[in-house]
């Protein structure tokens, strides 16, 4: 794959609230972004962003937070994004059991795949992961949506010394579950640096445990799968994604590894940053529950903000020109541990 001749255009992902009602130790209680002190974004805020978003290439959006589940207008938003401003592609990211209750109401809106996080099959380690004992619950709510026969995807973080063991149950249990997608991520090791997260959750489950303790070597999991697989392809998520392995298994149920070794999209915005070369670089656009656009997942700074031009649509097409040209130079590294100096021309 020539990776250096892709448009560069960030994935869409609209973080609707910053509440999950969980306390995964690799995240951090604002969820994808760095708002702080907001609980909700107002749809009439939001679709105008998007708006100007789709008439300038964007075509898919993806729902997350916080929690989507815990949205009261997840189904309105749905059917606006899909039916009102024409995105081609609408999923929605969540690990909330109540997800499954709006499954009816998020088909008929237009949805088009679902994504769950689920890091365990086994209830004492999802329960130390999570800090809930709803298992059953999240696990009813995937099947629902099977049944739905949109695609349901299932991200599961790959961590050392807590799940890095029953890779082999957790593929097996997504196929009987019928599963479309199951994606194994590395471990964001950079979380907790920038703001409050919930790794002192780790420190207390496993002492002195750190995210840069948590990070797994897939390799076991990468030689399982080549051996079971019909083969492995190189995909990426969006033009400025990771670029990912791909396995088929013989059920139909790809296997997608994650793994940010592989390298990322750094851009000028990067060069100065404290937090570079940091693990998620620049893959997304997020509109954050404050109404604002964050280029990254670490750095506060690196906010473009609309919340003080709400309801002017000229100011804010500049600021999202503005946003999206953080990303129209960004350059590849091959590895995400490159130094600035490393980096190299598209």
């Amino acid at each position: 794959m020539n990776i250096r001749s892709k448009q560069r255009r960030p994935q869409f992902r609209i973080a609707v609230n910053s509440r999950c009602g969980r306390s995964c130790f690799y995240c951090r209680p604002s969820g994808e972004t760095v708002a702080h002190g907001v609980s909700e974004l107002n749809i009439k805020d939001l679709l105008p962003v998007a708006s100007h978003l789709r008439a300038r290439g964007i075509s898919s959006a993806k729902i997350t937070g916080g929690d989507p589940a815990l949205y009261g207008q997840l189904e309105e938003l749905v059917h606006e994004l899909k039916h009102g401003l024409m995105f081609e592609h609408i999923e929605v990211i969540s690990r909330h059991p109540a997800i499954g209750t709006k499954a009816t109401g998020l088909i008929a809106a237009g949805l088009d795949q679902i994504n769950f996080s689920l890091d365990s099959v086994d209830p004492v380690t999802y329960a130390k992961i999570t800090g809930q004992t709803d298992l059953d619950r999240l696990e009813q709510a995937i099947r629902v949506f099977v049944q739905t026969g949109i695609p349901v995807k299932i991200n599961t973080v790959f961590m050392q010394g807590i799940n890095d063991s029953e890779f082999v149950q957790i593929i097996r249990h997504c196929e009987n579950l019928g599963v479309s997608t199951l994606k194994f991520l590395d471990v964001i090791v950079d979380m907790d640096q920038g703001m409050p997260s919930f790794s002192k959750r780790l420190a207390k489950i496993v002492p002195g445990g750190t995210l840069q303790w948590l990070y797994g070597d897939m390799s076991m999991l990468r030689a399982w799968l080549a051996d079971c697989s019909d083969g492995c392809e190189i995909g990426t998520q969006g033009d400025l994604g990771h670029p990912m392995e791909v396995y088929r298994l013989p059920s139909g149920m790809r296997v997608v590894l994650k793994d940010s070794h592989a390298g990322a999209w750094y851009g000028d915005i990067c060069a100065n940053c404290s937090h570079f070369p940091c693990h998620d670089a620049l893959m997304a656009l997020r509109l954050g529950p404050d109404g604002n656009l964050q280029c990254c997942l670490l750095n506060s700074e690196a906010v473009v903000r609309l919340d003080d031009v709400r309801g002017d649509s000229e100011a804010i097409a500049e600021r999202i020109d503005l946003a999206l040209s953080t990303y129209e130079t960004a350059v590849f590294a091959e590895s995400a541990t490159y130094s600035v100096g490393g980096l190299k021309n598209a």
